[in-house]
């Protein structure tokens, strides 16, 4: 019910937004809001509202707000955690006639000083249209930086990222493109999945993605890395008239084991979900540590490192745990079935990879990273870059001679 949003900020009130129609009278609603209330607010710095449509009857709007960053923080732990906060959630679920539409908002309404500090807080790259602050995007929240007179690329991040973590390639681009970077569904300021959402995570992910795709007015650039790379496959294969170069980073390679529930056809191995979920864990408890970890072992810039870190505790834990898998297995056939330009950018040892002997289509084309993991980006940014750069001046070309003529 209420882990929604990412902040960006320690001192500026985080609002929340919960948007929804009552299966219930009014009165059944609000006596619930009335006994739930004091659990809600009682950590201390959160106050609950409940506003009724003058012109919907059954539409409400739940509004939650939290005196800052650290208790927005807190709270989304206590909510994982606390059997009560679960219990009173799940009620809440049972009173509504649908899914919540949920908008998280921070108050910016600051003094010029207060607002520059903000803005070197968050690492603005660019000149960000909405100052690199997360708008709405269909039900995703999009990060947006660059340009919007330029071409269009749409970033789309991997598992316990967010689209704030892109920051060094923002940075190289400057303002030579309109960058579109979402936080995905269970990710930084984006919704949660509801229950029944979870058991087609896959699914309600690559919906999401295809909304963006279909609000643009014309073709784009898709970028995705790991996760975000295999929802980039998959929407290009969905969209192709909508995607003029497609970049593919080590995307993950859908390996999901077979079940006999019919709500759940695939899972994901238990022993990745363990993996991440306790990185995740090893995150929340000690943040400084694991930043000093990540500079010990990667070579990745110190704004890579704390942009990673910030990231992970807004990782819907429950998508983790139930919603961690990735559809259908098959690999290589999608591939071959791609009608756009293809760019896969790859580290030496890349068991996720599609077999290039089984690969047949001459629009996918592939560079293999010197020196790279996982996180080809981050661990080679400059032969990353080179080799996106120019794949993407050679077939979004005619796009960026179009805008630059207007």
């Amino acid at each position: 019910m209420h882990r929604h949003g990412a902040v960006e900020t320690m001192g500026a009130m985080i609002t929340l937004y919960l948007h929804g129609r009552a299966a219930c009278d009014a009165r059944t609603l609000e006596s619930f809001l009335a006994r739930a209330r004091p659990v809600y607010e009682a950590p201390g710095g959160i106050t609950v509202r409940l506003q009724w449509s003058l012109a919907e009857p059954g539409a409400f709007v739940e509004i939650m707000e939290y005196r800052d960053r650290v208790t927005y923080e807190a709270d989304q732990v206590r909510v994982e955690r606390d059997p009560a906060m679960r219990a009173l959630i799940d009620e809440w679920h049972t009173l509504l006639a649908g899914a919540p539409r949920v908008e998280a908002y921070e108050d910016v309404t600051l003094d010029g000083g207060a607002a520059d500090r903000v803005r070197r807080d968050r690492g603005d790259a660019s000149r960000a249209t909405g100052g690199g602050r997360g708008t709405a995007g269909g039900s995703l929240a999009v990060h947006r930086y660059g340009r919007p007179d330029r071409p269009t690329v749409l970033l789309l991040h991997g598992l316990t990222d967010a689209g704030t973590t892109w920051p060094d390639l923002i940075a190289h681009w400057g303002d030579a493109w309109d960058v579109h970077a979402p936080d995905l569904r269970g990710h930084g300021r984006s919704p949660r999945f509801c229950d029944d959402e979870l058991g087609r995570a896959p699914e309600v992910m690559l919906a999401d993605v295809l909304d963006l795709l279909d609000a643009q007015p014309g073709p784009v650039a898709l970028v995705g890395h790991s996760l975000g790379g295999l929802l980039a496959l998959r929407a290009a294969l969905a969209r192709p008239q909508q995607v003029s170069a497609l970049v593919l980073e080590d995307p993950a390679k859908p390996d999901g084991t077979p079940t006999d529930d019919e709500d759940a056809a695939f899972v994901a191995d238990p022993a990745i979900v363990a993996s991440v979920e306790s990185s995740l864990i090893a995150t929340e408890h000690d943040r400084a540590a694991e930043v000093a970890r990540m500079r010990r072992e990667t070579p990745w810039s110190d704004t890579e490192i704390e942009a990673w870190a910030d990231s992970r505790p807004l990782v819907d834990r429950r998508y983790v745990r139930r919603g961690l898998f990735l559809g259908q297995p098959g690999w290589e056939e999608l591939f071959d079935a791609l009608a756009v330009p293809t760019l896969l950018v790859l580290p030496p040892d890349a068991p996720m990879a599609p077999r290039p002997d089984l690969v047949h289509n001459p629009l996918v084309r592939r560079v293999v990273i010197e020196g790279a993991g996982h996180c080809v980006r981050r661990d080679q940014p400059a032969a990353y870059h080179a080799a996106v750069d120019a794949f993407l001046d050679e077939h979004a070309r005619h796009h960026r001679a179009r805008t630059d003529a207007c």
